[in-house]
């Protein structure tokens, strides 16, 4: 399958939106190692106060969970601080934007994006107009976008039955016009859980860090 892959990509290797695409991932990256280094000396308080957050949303609404903040990989975890968690009614992303130190103009601006951008829950729509792009839609607003992501553009042009019938839970973020996914939940629809947290969504009204928790929480229990 590997292979199969690779060499799928290898057809599109050189287009200059596809390169452009790669660049955006590798300095979203070393953003999230700026925020990594902000962020760890006060991991435990940050920790202590996103589960905080968490424990009372669950408990207003009265919704069980059964991943806690603590088994959360790393990864996951901090992108969860930085494009969703708020601090005194700000992102945590916008407050390291207004103090963050990175010089170069173009991290700023996918940083400035990565605070502007949506996080939701999305479902696949149809192929995009290149190989590597799909369109979503947003089941929030029922907007659709044209997203570079070439897991789901492979999975979707191969492999229809799989992701057609999913849910992604994830963060939508826009750079030089260009569109693509990070930190994402994949759930399958055809799942009765999922069904039930679809159906729950509706009647309790989650903020986007329970459904998030909710959609991992399936995930880590499989």
């Amino acid at each position: 399958m590997e292979n199969l892959v690779n060499l799928w990509k290898y057809s599109f290797i050189n287009d200059p939106e596809y390169v452009e695409y790669i660049k955006i991932r590798e300095l979203s990256g070393e953003i999230l190692d700026s925020f990594f280094n902000y962020v760890e000396p006060n991991f435990q308080e940050y920790s202590d106060t996103l589960r905080e957050y968490m424990n009372e949303l669950f408990y207003k609404k009265m919704i069980n969970i059964d991943v806690n903040v603590c088994e959360i990989d790393g990864n996951h975890f901090f992108k969860l601080l930085l494009y969703n968690f708020i601090n005194d009614n700000k992102k945590l992303s916008k407050v390291f934007y207004e103090i963050t130190k990175i010089r170069k103009q173009e991290k700023k601006d996918l940083l400035l994006s990565i605070t502007n951008g949506i996080s939701s829950i999305f479902e696949i729509a149809e192929n995009g107009s290149k190989e590597f792009k799909t369109m979503v839609r947003d089941i929030n607003t029922n907007k659709t976008y044209e997203i570079i992501d070439t897991g789901i553009a492979y999975a979707n042009k191969f492999i229809n039955d799989n992701i057609k019938n999913s849910i992604i839970v994830t963060n939508l973020f826009e750079y030089k016009g260009i569109y693509f996914f990070d930190n994402s939940v994949i759930l399958n629809k055809n799942q009765e859980e999922v069904n039930q947290l679809l159906n729950d969504n509706k009647k309790y009204k989650y903020d986007f860090i329970q459904f998030w928790m909710l959609a991992y929480s399936i995930n880590f229990n499989k």
